[in-house]
Formats: structure tokens, sequence, C-alpha cells
């Protein structure tokens, strides 16, 4: 496979033994909800190609690699890696409103696309899902193939108008097959999901995995934290700072006790630590209860890992669901007993 150089800012590589070696992306890659992910080194390939810019632009530090690619979405891609040009004549009338409309039109003027509802083909559907069997199709007319190695390389295509395209993307070795090790099947009507199209482009373009260096968290509680939500700066804060976010999270008549509270557990510290106990945070959560009480707070990405427990809003929030969930409420937060305005409140 060919070495990949990146462009615009992202890094440059060198291949060893068949995957590429990043120098100059930061610590976990280019995007914060892939790490782990069995498809992230293709991912950051078709990144460093410029095949991909993220799913949540401006900021575009997530692929949304569970995500199912649209139509729309494909037209993008593929685009993309094909460098099509553009083109004035406008093929369909359902997609006017579409950000992918520049994108279609180039992939119609390509005869990529015919459309989405023949005979008239005057739609191209662009938010309907891909399914896996469509894809071969878009990707053999994008990179040309040909050779189909005899036929019938899976046993779950028969019948499906988009067999011979399978064929041949399979033939190509864009595709091995859905069901390893045995990889007899093709799956052709399941959707395709973001993070399996940045394999299919990444083996379409010969592209080099790039493995990103590991995600530096110092996360203090059992396994890793999600980089969604990184631990903010130390420092103590005033308690107006906290306002806002124990608003969002906590009853509105509990306001001021927890404020009140977060002031004398950690003077507003969202890095705050008790040496003795382990106990971290803004609100002192437990090393041992964070995962749970985070996940059900929300704060658990789409790869199993928790929000840093030094990350105000996350801990702010799991108190807010521990407190849900005590009794009294504030029963897990001894000092309550001693705060006016949560002894107001019967603590």
């Amino acid at each position: 496979m060919r070495a990949t150089v990146a462009i615009g800012a992202v890094a440059l590589v060198a291949v060893v033994a068949g995957i590429a070696v990043a120098f100059g992306l930061p610590p976990g890659g280019t995007f914060v909800d892939d790490d782990g992910n069995l498809h992230e080194g293709n991912i950051e390939a078709i990144a460093a190609d410029g095949v991909t810019t993220g799913c949540n632009p401006p900021t575009n530090d997530r692929y949304c690699p569970a995500t199912t690619v649209t139509r729309g979405q494909m037209a993008a891609f593929l685009v993309r890696a094909a460098d099509l040009p553009a083109t004035g004549t406008d093929f369909y009338h359902d997609d006017d409103a579409s950000v992918f409309e520049n994108d279609i039109n180039r992939l119609a003027a390509a005869g990529i696309t015919k459309g989405c509802n023949p005979p008239a083909n005057d739609q191209f559907c662009p938010d309907s899902k891909v399914t896996r069997g469509q894809m071969a199709a878009f990707l053999v007319r994008a990179f040309a193939y040909t050779d189909d190695g005899g036929g019938d390389l899976f046993i779950d295509d028969n019948g499906s108008i988009f067999e011979s395209d399978i064929d041949k993307l399979g033939t190509a070795g864009v595709t091995a097959g859905c069901n390893p090790p045995a990889n007899d099947r093709y799956c052709p009507t399941d959707n395709v999901r973001r993070d399996q199209m940045a394999s299919f482009l990444a083996r379409a373009l010969d592209l080099d995995p790039i493995v990103p260096p590991p995600r530096e968290t110092n996360c203090p509680v059992t396994g890793a934290c999600s980089p969604m939500w990184p631990a903010d700066a130390a420092g103590g804060r005033s308690r107006e700072a906290w306002r806002s976010v124990v608003a969002k999270y906590w009853q509105a008549e509990r306001v001021e006790c927890v404020l009140d509270l977060i002031q004398v557990e950690s003077s507003g510290n969202p890095q705050a630590r008790n040496l003795s106990g382990g106990f971290l945070g803004l609100l002192q959560h437990s090393p041992s209860g964070w995962n749970t009480r985070a996940a059900a707070a929300g704060f658990e990405d789409g790869n199993g890992l928790t929000a840093h427990p030094y990350n105000g809003a996350a801990n702010i929030a799991a108190g807010a669901w521990l407190a849900d969930n005590s009794s009294p409420w504030w029963q897990p937060w001894p000092p309550t007993g001693h705060i006016a305005s949560c002894q107001a409140l019967g603590a």
C-alpha cells in the first residue's frame, strides 16, 4: 500500500509494516469519538487524504462512526475521493435544500449515480440510508472496477440487483465480507455505518491505516476516561461560576444548597481530590462509583467510556443523579447538615 502524506495541518506519516505511524497528530487523533474503534486507523487515513472533515461543523472534532451513511453523505465522500469536477447542471429536484447538492450533481455528471426513482430518475433521495449493496454499486462506478473474479463470491446476494457490483468490489479487495472469519456473506441489505465507510474508502484509495498516538487522559478512575468530556483546568472557582451548570442538572430548590456544598467540598476546584479517601472533583465522588454515576447522568460515549471526573459539568450532573437516587437526597454529603441553605431544605 502507498505511504500517505497528510494534507493541511493534520500530520505526516511513515509506513511501517503496512500501518502508517502518525507524526504530528494530537494524542487520540483527529476525532474524539472514535478512540478504540476497529476502523480508527482508516478514519484517520481518509481524514488525512481530505475525504472527510468530520460530522459536527464547524468544530469537526467528531466523526460519528456509528451513524448510518446517507446518500447525500455518500456523494460527498465520493466527490472528494475521486476529485470529481464541478458541473452547472441541476440533475434532481429533491436536493435543493441539501448541503450536498453540489456533490450530488458532480456525482451524476460523472455517471456514478442515475437517481433513486427509475425510470424517471429525477430524484436522488439525499437523506435515504445507503445499504451495502448500493454502496457496492457506487464504488464500482466511481473506481471503474470491472473484474468480478468469476462471480458468486458470496452466498447471500443471489438475486440482488447489486450482485455483479458486489463481486467486483470483493475481487478488487475493497470488501472481504461481513461474517469473519468465514466471510462467505456480504449482507447486501445492511445499512453502511460511517466507520465502515472509512475502511471501504481507504481500501479503494489504497491508503494505509494511520494509527494516532494514545490519548493522555491521566484518568483517576478504573479504565480510561472519555476524551469527549476532558478534565477542566485546576483552580478554585467562586460559587457563581458554577451556577448555570448546577441549575441545568439540579432541581431548582436545591441550587443554592449545592452551590454552597461545592464550596465546602472542593472550593469550586474541578480537580479537587481528597488525599485520604480519594474522592474526586467538585462534589467529591468516590472513584469506585464514578463510572456508574456518570453513565447514568448521560456522560458515557459510544465506546463505553465515561467523562473525566474532573469535568465540572459531568461531576455536577452525576451528583444530581446520585441525589435523585438517595434517600434523603443529601445523604451522600454529610457537610449538608452544617450548611444553612441545605438545612433550610431539611438537611
